[in-house]
């Protein structure tokens, strides 16, 4: 599983001229230090929920946290500290090493199943989720949220009080 602490700068996402579900445009996570998957494109809502600012420096984890079969594996980024001066950004990449994107491929017939949707990606994820298109890589987040399979199951407390079905890894998925 890919698990990386990452400096990166935040920068305005010029692919698109498309607002999320929320009126906020996408940001660009540019790696400056460390190993980071290449998927680097964040909605800006959820950019915005995280604290992260344009044209500012974060120190942050990345992640693996589930596979998606149509878009592969994804990934959780988490922030841990902004970094204001240029002494603490030049030991951080010093200390990082250069920056390093890794390449994760798209699964097989991308271009064939995804669709843009108006959905936010946290909606779209609980459709994929319940559609089973989705699998996270841990049954349960810090945040204290439904697993893959309660989400599944419907979020009634009946459905809460089940025993908890085990969902594959994503390197199971990638076999």
């Amino acid at each position: 599983m890919f698990n990386s602490i990452v400096l990166v700068h935040v920068t305005p996402f010029s692919g698109t001229s498309t607002p999320d579900k929320n009126g906020k445009m996408p940001v660009m996570l540019q790696c400056i230090a460390g190993s980071m998957p290449n998927r680097n494109v964040m909605s800006g809502t959820v950019a915005e929920r995280m604290g992260l600012v344009v044209d500012k420096t974060y120190l942050m984890q990345v992640r693996e946290q589930g596979f998606d079969k149509v878009f592969g594996i994804d990934f959780q980024f988490v922030k841990i500290t902004e970094l204001t001066s240029g002494e603490d950004i030049a030991k951080t990449v010093k200390e990082l090493g250069l920056p390093q994107i890794v390449n994760f491929e798209k699964p097989e017939g991308y271009e064939e199943h995804y669709t843009r949707q108006g959905n936010a990606i946290e909606s779209l994820r609980t459709q994929r989720i319940k559609s089973g298109d989705y699998t996270p890589a841990n049954e349960t987040t810090s945040t204290n949220h439904a697993t893959a399979a309660e989400v599944k199951a419907g979020t009634s407390q009946e459905n809460l009080n089940k025993p908890k079905d085990k969902t594959p890894s994503s390197k199971e998925n990638l076999a």
